[in-house]
């Protein structure tokens, strides 16, 4: 008699500890282009080109010589510089760059990203030298990270890091619609470069969750009833 109570109470204390997280771990990356500029294997020939993976999240790199591959506020003149990357892309959990600087100096920010979404999440992370962002080479300039959010991907006459940024569970029933990133250095103290950018999204929240609660919630009750009649 008391079975059917003990297997709906089973199934919702599934739903509630790891039937979640199993929902939010199943996350689709797509890769986003935006404007580009320059290319790294002025750096580095041996930069990662093409449909590559890097830390475990996949990238899409334009080929250099036929394309240029990277965004550098190098390029852009003297300043703020500032990159808009238009997007629409639903239920955004965590977004993935490939950013490293020319000089770099420690502390800050210098440099920061922006989201926004299309019900009105917004989210900055702002990046420190250091810590979050280093030089492209290992010099007299930034060389630090902190390899948590931050890691090494590749290393070679130069080096690439990878950040994560987790985005706030705002975004989750949301379009990301605009990352934008700002460098306020200047020629010989810090010029960022973006060259990847992958978001991992949920375009179903929590359908494992649900599932599981709505089993164990009609189980429960199937249970009382007989128990009742």
């Amino acid at each position: 008699m008391r079975r059917p109570a003990i297997l709906g109470l089973i199934i919702m204390v599934l739903a509630l500890s790891g039937g979640w997280s199993l929902a939010q771990a199943a996350l689709t990356y797509t890769t986003v282009s935006y404007t580009y500029n320059g290319f790294n294997q002025e750096r580095d020939p041996n930069y990662p080109q093409g449909n590559v993976t890097l830390g475990g999240i996949p990238f899409d790199i334009p080929v250099y010589p036929d394309n240029n591959n990277t965004w550098d506020s190098i390029n852009g003149g003297s300043g703020t510089m500032v990159l808009e990357i238009p997007l629409s892309i639903y239920g955004v959990e965590e977004v993935h760059t490939l950013i490293n600087n020319s000089w770099g100096m420690t502390g800050g920010p210098y440099a920061w990203l922006e989201f926004w979404g299309s019900g009105g999440a917004y989210y900055k992370k702002d990046l420190y030298g250091n810590v979050d962002i280093r030089d492209w080479f290992d010099g007299e300039f930034t060389n630090s990270i902190n390899n948590t959010t931050t890691t090494n991907v590749y290393s070679g006459d130069g080096r690439t890091d990878k950040q994560q940024i987790t985005l706030p569970v705002d975004f989750e029933d949301e379009y990301l619609t605009l990352i934008k990133l700002t460098d306020v250095g200047s020629q010989d103290n810090q010029r960022t470069f973006l060259y990847g950018v992958t978001v991992g999204a949920n375009p179903v929240p929590l359908p494992g969750g649900l599932l599981l609660l709505g089993s164990g919630l009609m189980g429960f009750i199937a249970y009382r009833r007989r128990k009742d009649s």
